[in-house]
């Protein structure tokens, strides 16, 4: 329950970082035409588009002017441009005419000193494609200063660790530390050589600051240097006392019961702690576990100061806490009674509310992860946080100019980080949410990046490559085997140190692994007794990747001042494979208190212990050779002291790195680390400019050639020469692949060299510094000569990127890699992977010499194309010698789908279409049985056949006939009859279910039949037609009254539509006409009726059913 790790957690500290006699940065813009002039030494020089992308047609200019006396302006950070015809020109001075810095366009980065006290920038767009430009870091260097750390630290009991960045050309630094808010030059003040200090003796829970400047001017004496000020608190726990109470005002950590964390509580127990915020906006938050008697020791939390307020919470057993205060401070009471005891709780408290969102992140660790640096933390303390912002750049660089990433999970992978450069990485909680970094409080790491790649790797002791012995002083190889037990155990004597931590017995002022390292080897230990052990690694030396061998070693040797063959040692050697040492003078190194070359280590009573320095050795005579690395530690040769050394094995090339690249009037040139060094001109080999690692000098100053000679630390004797051209400094990609055998592995030969002028390499065919490969397989590499093995045939792009000075200038070249064209394929006639049971197919093979066709061990042919027609899924296997003669084996499985037949028997009604079974047969007009085979495609586009036998069932006779007239008047009711006897069912419009059925008036008439499950209908229509008849008389007597026959008229007018009537006499005279229907005459011819006479009439008439009539009669008037 109790995690002694916590205490190092930096969310237990309360930080706060701030730098002193520091201009906050501003913002400076190229304008898009026109000049503009500005003076400082601190910001941020942006593009015309500002954050976004410039526009068209941009012709500005910037001149920017030190504020400062002394400073020059600096100005550093990538470009992306269209390539060719948008471009930023840097000059030194104040115009155009003077020298020329830089000259960017496309992508890249820029990093150039003003050497006038002013640069001018010009940049220019044309007309077409945009890009965003630029935001380059303005800072200034010179007398005026050389920056401020960036210092981190960890805690614990009466301690506070302090780191800090290096500097270039720094070599001391102050560090001051007092009481919180404590007046600097009122502190303790030291000076020292290392990048970290242990301050000891400190007060546990007590806050202090610190503050560390750079000394620029290596003067001793601080003036204009700018500082960094951090404030911690040494182990900041508190405990719950065992009766009465205390208090405490603290943002940060941890409340134990009385016993801490690695005891148990005792009885009878009644104390508590009042914790107030320190800050006043803010609220108390406890959260933690508990581990008590569950019946009887409680742990009793109250909202407020003293145990009269709110209780939050009672707690017993094991469990945990999560509390807050709603009033400010919180009240942790504890009581126990007098029986069972146990290791009680642990309650890490953090402030919340206006004040901030739970502080900075705590438990934050930085590791080498798969693909680059792996950034981890703990989840805020806040519930409601649940965003996180990490901000980073190179060492130094200021917040809010870093790259910037949003994440919601509690770790981030940063990629494309430099190896072996330091960066400083910020993490805060989003406690807005917005993605904006306003009032947040930081968690500042400081990370440099190893070398992911190691020449040797020391670490593993099952290698077969590492031997470890142990013994006495006399024989440290009597036997051989491995002594672990932990790098915390006194009796390990072979052991790996993963985590970073100091070394007790030098006051915890020497780190266990260096800067740079992920873990260390520790050699010996703190044990007497003559002991004596060794380590050896044999390495295969191939100077094409590396020639210099780097040693970084720390040593803790007791210095007993006994004579110099009984003293405690640590011994480096090169050996053969025998043992046997290649070379005695230049291939050994030995350390003895007391020794040679002991001046600069440190003394701690009787221990002398020498911080972590690199020490080289050239072993680029043993090309092709494997030699031995032996490293051995002896206690002391009278039994009583003892003596132990960490150390590290890297490789690295012999060459000479330049901070500049490209056209320029100074440059920093740097040797390899490990060595003395004397810098002189080829032209002046007497005369010694430099003797420290990096040597500055003017370029174009008539010398040509700069020389290094590098020496063995402590023996000038041995040592290299190094040259390199004093002209302008191109990075030119070149590499040549070759294949290994007739395996997929190339090894990819990097030829790429130092060019003064982009095209051709210079005299010295330096190599160039840096090499990042895509080797087209979507595999990267940053090893400068790599092999690689691609994962099959294929046509790969390989693009390497060479660069100079940290990747300032970069050169990109390709090759294309044809695997694909030397390796024979397979194809097929007509189908390639599967065929159909019962076809067969061709398998074709081409882009070989040779082919032989195997089925298991079977030779079916040897021709370039062979025909198969195989029952069942069969893998062909095909050896071919290619057209590079390498002879390579491809297997071909061909799948033999099935196919099938099935058969079904069905039935339909006579006319229906069937469209079962996933197919469909048109409609079936004639009744019968008939037996129809339908080929379908199944899942596997294989043939299956349906055998069907169908029978269709004809549909019974509906049939009423044609429609037809009938009178009913006439002939009374009509009969309609379903000619289809011993139907199942009848239904007939009418209702009716009968076979046959009666209607009685005109109309439409539907029935259904059914039978044998078929279903037919039929239809007819009535029409209620009689026979048109009019009975007229055939005499009138007009002059006798009486009301019968009075007039000859129409009996009826129904159903005329038309009608007309003409009446002649004897000789054919027209005596009467009408065309209406209701006529009447009475024989009145000209006002006289004529008795006795005969009349002829004709009638024209039209029915209502469009019948014509015609009546002809004799009509007599009496």
């Amino acid at each position: 329950m109790k995690n002694n790790n916590i205490l190092g957690m930096v969310a237990l500290l309360w930080i706060m970082v701030m730098s002193m006699n520091h201009v906050v940065g501003q913002t400076y813009q190229i304008p898009t035409s026109g000049t503009t002039n500005v003076t400082g030494c601190s910001g941020i020089v942006q593009d015309p588009g500002g954050s976004g992308d410039y526009s068209n047609s941009c012709n500005g200019y910037l001149v920017i002017t030190s504020d400062q006396t002394g400073c020059m302006p600096h100005i550093s950070g990538s470009y992306n441009t269209e390539s060719s015809f948008d471009y930023l020109y840097v000059y030194d001075g104040t115009t155009t005419s003077g020298t020329q810095l830089a000259y960017c366009t496309g992508t890249g980065t820029v990093d150039v000193t003003s050497t006038t006290g002013s640069l001018m920038l010009y940049f220019h767009s044309d007309g077409s494609v945009v890009r965003s430009g630029f935001d380059l870091n303005l800072t200034c260097s010179g007398g005026c200063g050389c920056g401020g750390p960036v210092v981190t630290y960890s805690t614990s009991s009466g301690h506070i660790l302090v780191n800090w960045n290096a500097a270039t050309g720094v070599t001391h630094y102050f560090i001051e530390y007092g009481p919180h808010g404590f007046t600097p030059g009122n502190g303790t003040r030291t000076r020292v050589t290392g990048t970290s200090y242990n301050i000891s003796g400190l007060t546990d829970g007590m806050q202090y600051d610190v503050y560390v400047w750079f000394d620029c001017g290596d003067d001793n004496q601080l003036t204009n240097e700018v500082g960094t000020m951090i404030s911690a608190t040494p182990n900041n726990i508190f405990f719950v006392p065992s009766s009465g109470n205390n208090s405490v005002t603290a943002c940060n950590g941890i409340l134990y019961d009385h016993a801490g964390p690695d005891g148990n509580y005792n009885n009878s127990c009644s104390g508590y702690t009042i914790i107030y915020p320190d800050e006043p906006t803010c609220v108390v938050h406890l959260e933690g576990s508990y581990n008590t008697e569950s019946c009887c020791d409680h742990i009793y939390v109250y909202d407020g100061a003293g145990t009269g307020g709110t209780l939050l919470g009672q707690f017993q057993g094991t469990g945990t806490i999560n509390v807050s205060s709603t009033t400010g401070p919180l009240t942790v009471q504890f009581t126990s009674d007098g029986s069972v005891v146990y290791s009680g709780f642990s309650l890490q408290f953090s402030c919340r509310g206006s004040c901030s969102c739970g502080g900075s992140p705590y438990g934050v660790t930085v590791v080498q992860g798969n693909t680059g640096v792996l950034v981890s933390w703990d989840a805020g303390l806040d519930p409601d946080v649940h965003n996180f912002i990490i901000e980073y750049g190179l060492s130094g660089f200021t917040p809010g100019t870093g790259t910037t990433v949003m994440t919601s999970d509690t770790s981030y992978e940063l990629i494309g980080l430099t190896t072996l450069a330091t960066y400083d990485i910020y993490i805060y909680y989003d406690c807005g949410g917005d993605n904006v970094i306003t009032d947040e409080t930081a968690t500042i790491i400081t990370f440099c990046v190893p070398d992911a790649v190691a020449c040797i790797d020391f670490s593993d002791w099952s290698n077969p490559a590492i031997t470890c012995t142990y013994g006495t002083f006399d024989n440290p190889y009597a036997t051989v085997g491995v002594v672990d037990n932990g790098y915390a155990s006194v009796e390990s004597r072979h052991t790996i140190n993963y985590i970073n931590e100091t070394d007790p017995r030098t006051n915890d002022e020497l780190q266990t692994i260096p800067p740079c390292e992920l873990y260390s080897v520790r050699l010996g230990n703190w044990n007497t007794n003559y002991e004596a052990e060794s380590i050896s690694y044999d390495f295969n030396v191939d100077t094409n990747n590396a020639d210099i061998l780097l040693l970084k070693y720390a040593a803790v040797l007791e210095n007993p001042g006994h004579s110099t063959e009984e003293q405690p040692r640590f011994d480096f050697e090169i050996l053969d494979q025998n043992g046997n040492q290649i070379d005695p003078t230049c291939g050994y190194a030995s350390f003895i208190p007391g020794g040679p070359g002991m001046g600069d280590w440190h003394t701690t009573g009787s221990l002398m212990w020498k911080d972590w320095t690199n020490v080289g050795f050239d072993v680029s005579a043993y090309h092709g050779q494997t030699i031995r690395v032996r490293l051995t530690t002896y206690d002391c040769d009278q039994g009583g002291h003892f003596g132990y050394a960490y150390f590290t094995l890297g490789c690295k090339k012999r060459t000479i790195v330049a901070e500049t690249c490209g056209e320029m009037l100074s440059n920093t040139y740097t040797a390899p680390a490990g060595f003395a060094y004397q810098w002189y001109y080829e032209d002046q080999p007497g005369n010694i400019i430099c003797t420290d690692q990096s040597c500055s000098v003017t370029v174009g100053s008539g010398h040509q050639n700069l020389h290094c000679h590098v020496s063995f630390i402590g023996n000038p004797s041995c040592g290299f020469d190094l040259m390199t051209s004093l002209t302008a400094r191109y990075p030119l990609a070149s590499f040549a692949p070759e294949r290994d055998g007739c395996t997929w592995s190339f090894m990819m030969n990097n030829n790429s060299a130092v060019s003064d002028d982009g095209e051709t390499p210079n005299d010295f065919f330096e190599p160039c510094e840096s090499a990042h490969w895509d080797f087209g397989d979507g595999t990267t590499s940053d090893e400068y000569n790599p092999s690689h093995e691609f994962p099959g045939p294929g046509t790969y792009v390989i693009t390497l990127i060479s660069g100079l000075s940290q990747d300032a200038c970069l050169d990109t070249t390709t090759f294309t890699v044809d695997l694909m064209g030397n390796y024979p394929v397979i194809t097929g006639n007509p189908y390639y992977d599967a065929i159909c049971k019962g076809d067969g197919t061709t398998l074709i093979a081409s882009g070989g010499n040779t082919y032989r066709w195997y089925v298991g061990n079977e030779l079916i042919s040897e021709n370039a194309s062979v025909y198969v027609e195989p029952e069942q899924t069969t893998t062909y296997t095909l050896v071919s010698v290619g057209a590079d003669n390498c002879e390579v084996t491809i297997e071909h499985e061909l799948t033999v789908n099935p196919t099938s037949d099935s058969y079904l028997t069905d039935s339909i009604c006579q006319g229906e279409n069937y469209t079962l079974h996933g197919f469909s047969l048109p409609p079936q007009l004639s009744a019968g049985t008939f037996s129809p085979q339908i080929v379908l495609r199944n899942q596997y586009g294989c043939d299956s056949t349906v055998h069907l036998t169908l029978t269709v069932k004809p549909l019974p006779n509906t049939s009423l006939g044609r429609p037809f007239n009938h009178c009913f008047e006439d002939f009374g009711d009509a009969a309609l009859l379903v000619p289809e006897a011993n139907c199942d069912t009848y239904l007939w419009s009418s209702g009716a279910t009968t076979q046959g059925i009666s209607v009685s008036e005109e109309g439409t008439y539907s029935v259904t039949a059914s039978k044998n499950g078929c279903e037919n209908h039929g239809e007819i229509t009535i029409y209620n037609v009689c026979p048109f008849n009019i009975y007229l008389p055939n005499c009138i007597t007009p002059t006798n009254v009486d009301g019968i026959n009075d007039v000859f008229k129409l009996p009826t007018t129904k159903d005329i539509a038309e009608f007309a009537i003409h009446i002649y006499d004897r000789f054919g005279k027209l005596v009467f006409s009408s065309t209406d229907p209701n006529f009447s005459w009475d024989g009145n011819i000209n006002g006289k009726i004529m008795s006795n006479a005969t009349y002829t009439y004709r009638i024209d008439l039209t029915t209502t059913g469009a019948e014509k009539r015609v009546i002809k009669g004799i009509l007599t008037v009496l």
